[in-house]
């Protein structure tokens, strides 16, 4: 069973690696993530438009699951307009990934190295 679930979590992994590396060199390159980043957040707007007015407002993402994990939604709306924006959405996820990132590298002690120190 476990050998089945790191199977399929390698599968998957790939799958993604596919879908973000669109030139095809083996790596994904920044942007490559900031056009994927950019794409997931426009379909996640689309998605939780509950009522389908082209508009996110925060209650509507507040009705959400991922009111959950995007945090307050009120504060998603940084320019306080009621419509939260594919640009709002992307620069939530943009910093969670910066912080998921330092989360990661507070694990190992003196990582990563500072350029210049030693």
């Amino acid at each position: 069973m476990r050998e089945e679930f790191r199977e399929r979590r390698e599968e998957r992994r790939k799958e993604r690696q596919e879908l973000l590396d669109t030139n095809k060199d083996g790596t994904i390159s920044a942007d490559e993530m900031a056009a994927a980043r950019k794409v997931r957040a426009e379909e996640m707007r689309t998605r939780l438009d509950a009522d389908g007015d082209g508009k996110l407002t925060p209650a509507e993402l507040g009705a959400s699951r991922m009111s959950r994990r995007m945090g307050d939604p009120t504060e998603l709306d940084t320019d306080k307009n009621g419509d939260i924006t594919s640009a709002e959405i992307e620069a939530s996820m943009e910093t969670d990934a910066r912080a998921d990132a330092r989360a990661r590298w507070s694990r190992w002690p003196g990582w990563p190295p500072r350029l210049g120190s030693r």
